[in-house]
């Protein structure tokens, strides 16, 4: 059940098979204590399996992973994807994030995996501005990092031609993690491009690392051409960025390709 579709603009294009870094302002220091994270739209495994996007992220080896388009006890996906990619990946911790149900069985959304344990978690609903819509979600983990408190956050923005449902989602996404009360990291699929106005509008609170340049993410396979896949992260001084890279070895595993954010926490 493809639910999401989207239609791409050529923008970029690039090497496949090679880790290409879209900014690098210096690796972190060995001593430096990190956050890696990751953004992932897995496409419901359908491109691959459970087993490969889990040696992906293995791959990788992040701290905390946003995914989209998760299904949970679908004919295509018939296990708890969340709990078993937590298992694969030996990322302990999980959360699943609850966008709509399925009609012909299981659920679908987001979800977060975190090698932190959870200290608070929240589900938010995102509808779009027309009652066919389909229902997204929003949702945060509160973890902790040394002495340092922060939340992870996933989502996944309406995929249709116009702006309205995003614009609206985005505002949603906004008067939440505004009211927060530590910073904010945010990995999704936001099927916009760095430049359209949903973005542009998360950028006045977000930081967008290397905005505008910003190397493609879809579609995979590759070449990628368009970006609409990004970690981001608030207030502008919360994170030193160390490394943002879109991880193209991940050719074939999904139809998006990961990308990649490392921080130190002030």
């Amino acid at each position: 059940m493809n639910i999401l579709p989207v239609h791409f603009h050529p923008l970029l294009s690039c090497v496949i098979g090679l880790i290409l870094l879209s900014c690098s302002p210096g690796k972190a220091d060995e001593n430096e204590d990190t956050i890696k994270a990751v953004t992932y739209n897995i496409y419901s495994t359908r491109n691959s399996s459970i087993g490969k996007i889990a040696e992906v992220i293995r791959d990788i080896n992040p701290d905390l992973v946003s995914l989209q388009e998760i299904e949970r006890f679908t004919d295509i996906n018939p296990s708890d994807v969340p709990a078993t990619l937590s298992e694969l990946t030996g990322m302990k911790y999980h959360y699943f994030i609850h966008a709509l149900d399925i009609e012909s069985g299981g659920d679908y959304g987001n979800a977060i995996l975190s090698k932190y344990p959870i200290l608070d978690a929240a589900t938010y609903k995102l509808y779009g501005v027309e009652e066919t819509d389909y229902v997204r979600s929003f949702g945060y983990i509160k973890v902790q990092k040394g002495s340092k408190e922060f939340y992870f956050a996933a989502t996944h923005l309406d995929h249709k031609g116009n702006d309205a449902s995003r614009m609206k989602m985005v505002h949603e996404i906004l008067g939440i993690v505004k009211e927060l009360d530590a910073p904010v990291i945010l990995g999704g699929d936001m099927n916009a491009q760095p430049t359209q106005k949903p973005m542009t509008t998360l950028h006045g609170w977000f930081n967008m690392p290397c905005f505008p340049d910003m190397r493609p993410t879809v579609p995979a396979p590759g070449p990628a051409e368009t970006t609409i896949d990004y970690v981001l992260y608030g207030p502008d001084k919360a994170f030193q960025l160390k490394e943002y890279k879109v991880y193209y070895d991940a050719e074939g595993a999904s139809d998006h390709f990961p990308v990649v954010a490392t921080f130190t926490i002030d």
